[in-house]
């Protein structure tokens, strides 16, 4: 690397751009492992012109970030708060010293916008290590705009990355900071106000844009209730996840229990600790329920123009199985692929996991270990 290894480690404080409320999920762990080490964690706060996610013009949003912001006690730096004047915010970014962490190469928000509003551009090459860190699926758009602006990019894995073609010498297969610090069943239990007697299945609800015309498999809240009868038939709990902004959904879809976030902890991997069954309609949630080592139902939707199934990069029916066509599905067909899954925890989960996810128990701390053995850290 073309850096003053000395000048970086020297540098007592580490900076988080943040331009999304959803990365309190990727920071917060990492917050924690460094003020173990006694580093100062600085947030700089941007917005990104999604309301949904902004943490600045989303009120509760902004409340979000503060309460974590005391409990975490980091120093926030506001773009509009802290500086009378955008110039001055820009030399203060200009003026960092030491590593920086980003999500996506920081090119988040209206697409077409994202690559120039990136904050990636007014850090100084010479004297920060840049390092990127990927949310979901998202680095399939954006890598190769930002992959040549940043020092390193951490990934959950190397397949994931050979999958979507986006290798890199820049590339570190370290994990996913998301996935740490799952608190206990008897905690989750409590936090939720759930019996420990009950057999759950987590189901993340369908995106709006799922029941739009050009999505040719669920056309009707028919279809869908199916699923739910389906599921209750086999002796399921059902919890539903959605996201913030697709929580709108019919009273009896929202079963025992309805939760929507994105932050932090994640409430997807909380909850799947204590599920048997995870049911998706074709997101990202398999490699969740794969890490957690929990069987996983995908009812696909079917999009005309649909030119690239990332799912399908897990393609092993004794724990995850797709059905491609609901509006025919019977309860007998779907009941002799269900009867394929292995049960949670069994042992075949661990070496897919492997495969599929990766294996580390806390990736903050593989994060730490790397940047120490490259004397990026003291």
């Amino acid at each position: 690397m073309n850096k003053d290894k000395k000048l970086i480690s020297e540098q007592k404080n580490i900076y988080f751009i943040f331009t999304s409320i959803t990365y309190l999920q990727l920071y917060i762990s990492l917050v924690i492992e460094f003020s173990k080490l006694g580093y100062n964690n600085i947030f700089i706060v941007n917005d990104n012109g999604k309301n949904n996610s902004n943490p600045i013009s989303n009120s509760n949003n902004r409340k979000l970030l503060k309460k974590y912001y005391k409990k975490n006690n980091f120093t926030i730096k506001n773009r509009y708060e802290d500086f009378d004047d955008i110039n001055k915010f820009y030399d203060y970014l200009k003026n960092i010293i030491g590593i920086v962490f980003l999500v996506d190469g920081d090119m988040y928000g209206i697409k077409g916008k994202y690559v120039d509003s990136s904050l990636i551009h007014y850090l100084n090459k010479d004297k920060t290590l840049k390092i990127s860190l990927t949310e979901h699926l998202n680095f399939r758009i954006t890598y190769n705009s930002y992959i040549d602006l940043v020092d390193y990019c951490i990934m959950q894995n190397k397949l994931l990355a050979e999958y979507f073609n986006t290798i890199s010498d820049k590339n570190l297969y370290l994990g996913n900071t998301k996935f740490d610090n799952i608190m206990d069943r008897v905690d989750i239990y409590k936090k939720y106000k759930l019996s420990r007697e009950k057999k759950y299945c987590l189901l993340f609800y369908p995106k709006k844009i799922y029941f739009k015309k050009k999505y040719k498999n669920i056309n009707s809240l028919t279809d869908l209730n199916k699923i739910y009868k389906f599921l209750e038939k086999l002796g399921y709990s059902i919890i539903v996840k959605t996201r913030p902004k697709d929580n709108n959904i019919m009273a009896n879809h929202k079963g025992i229990l309805n939760v929507s976030s994105n932050y932090y902890p994640n409430e997807s991997l909380e909850l799947l600790k204590i599920s048997e069954l995870c049911v998706i309609f074709e997101s990202s949630a398999n490699y969740e329920a794969l890490f957690m080592k929990v069987p996983c139902i995908d009812f696909r939707m079917k999009k005309i123009s649909l030119s690239l199934k990332f799912n399908d990069l897990i393609n092993d029916e004794r724990i995850y199985i797709k059905f491609d066509n609901l509006k025919k599905l019977t309860y007998d067909d779907f009941i002799k692929k269900y009867n394929k899954l292995s049960k949670k925890n069994s042992s075949v989960f661990k070496k897919l996991r492997n495969k599929y996810v990766f294996h580390f128990k806390n990736s903050a701390l593989n994060y730490i270990k790397f940047l120490k053995k490259n004397e990026y850290l003291k």
